[in-house]
């Protein structure tokens, strides 16, 4: 089978990790990628297999689709929420120019067993359905994750082009069993089409993370943004004596986390900015950590939990999302989402207590291998993009 991968609007490092699997495997003959910018891991954009794409010089020609009666459906249902957004251009200059890209990758030819996938149920998803609404009946698929899943928080109530997008594909891979039952209660047409299958890592001979004996260390790692709520971790730990947090990341946000923590305070924060992953498994490796913290309003399932545990290390984090599935009794301390401070002061007291023995971390290690191991993950994945592939085919020769 072929892959078209629509990665338009994408972060490529958070796909890279998928690629390199389909490009691995011997039931994927060749993908073909399409995106704003060149890939810049030269594995994959020059794997035999792979040819890449960069938008950026579509045809003026839009793909003839019944657009205005797209937008006018978009806005009788949601037109109050555009108007309290001003969201106006999603409507107009981004689906012309998404209808574009959809022409663009109909251009270079659709073979019969080719399947359409977005990473994310966004830009890539939406021009995915466009090309479904022209008339192309090759098997169409994304995944979802936490932005273009939970339409409250950064999404204001509502996500652009939501039903049409949903409706318009086959199937909808969420990565959290939270994730499919949100949509199947929003959306009940979904559920018969809406299958889990999580995401991985992967997974080495890493090293179990040793607990500090002295100083208490605690990490987050993650892109800072609004929903990541890194002040809020500040405020929760900052009287915490003989401790020191660490996050590893940056993001449009960054500078004002950097001035939000320069306040008095008994915490000490490093905040090294944009790490790699080999960083981040470097970092793990060499210092002895109590245990990862997030406090985010809005989750997935997220990979830096995975990361950080496939080293032993504990997790305290909000019941947000999908991270109820990642983060157990056994392996660290979910708290409510009205938490307090005390709450996240006796979460990280509980992690220093009870996940400081070897054995402790030994069995959140275990945990990741058993469950989140990308390997066995993106062949079940791949599995299942070939076996419905073949139906697809067979309903449709």
């Amino acid at each position: 089978m072929t892959i078209i991968f629509v990665a338009h609007n994408c972060n490529l490092s958070f796909i890279i990790t998928e690629l390199r699997f389909m490009l691995g495997s011997d039931k994927v003959r060749a993908v073909k990628v399409f995106t704003d910018f060149p890939i810049e891991d030269l594995e994959v954009a020059f794997h035999d297999k792979c040819r890449v794409f960069v938008f950026g010089k579509e045809p003026k020609k839009v793909l003839e689709l019944p657009r205005r009666g797209i937008i006018a459906k978009e806005i009788l249902s949601h037109g109050f929420w555009y108007l309290k957004t001003r969201k106006w251009k999603e409507l107009f200059l981004y689906s012309r120019d998404h209808m574009k890209k959809a022409r663009f990758i109909l251009d270079q030819g659709i073979p019969d067993d080719t399947i359409l996938y977005s990473f994310w149920a966004g830009s890539g998803a939406f021009i995915n359905a466009c090309l479904k609404q022209f008339g192309i009946k090759n098997l169409a698929i994304t995944r979802l994750h936490a932005f273009d899943v939970y339409e409250e928080g950064d999404n204001h109530g509502h996500i652009p082009w939501r039903t049409f997008v949903l409706k318009q594909l086959d199937y909808l891979i969420t990565i959290s069993e939270h994730g499919k039952r949100y949509l199947a209660q929003k959306y009940p047409f979904t559920h018969s089409k809406t299958r889990t299958i999580t995401l991985g890592i992967p997974l080495k001979e890493e090293s179990i993370n040793s607990a500090p004996e002295h100083e208490q260390q605690i990490v987050s790692c993650s892109w800072v943004g609004t929903r990541k709520n890194l002040t809020r971790v500040f405020d929760a730990l900052k009287d915490f004596k003989n401790t020191t947090w660490t996050h590893l990341g940056d993001g449009e946000d960054f500078e004002t986390l950097k001035n939000y923590v320069n306040r008095p305070a008994s915490l000490k924060v490093k905040l090294p900015g944009r790490f790699t992953q080999q960083e981040i498994s470097a970092f793990y490796s060499e210092n002895k950590i109590t245990c990862f913290i997030s406090l985010s309003t809005n989750e997935g399932l997220p990979v830096s939990m995975m990361e950080a545990m496939a080293f032993g290390i504990p997790v305290v984090s909000t019941d947000v999302g999908g991270c109820a599935e990642i983060v157990t009794p056994e392996t660290g301390v979910l708290l409510p989402k009205n938490y307090t401070n005390e709450d996240v002061l006796n979460a990280v007291n509980t992690c220093a207590k009870e996940f400081s023995s070897p054995e402790a971390r030994k069995r959140i290690q275990d945990f990741i291998k058993a469950n989140f191991d990308a390997e066995k993950n993106y062949r079940k994945f791949i599995g299942f993009l070939e076996e419905e592939n073949n139906k697809h085919l067979a309903l449709h020769s």
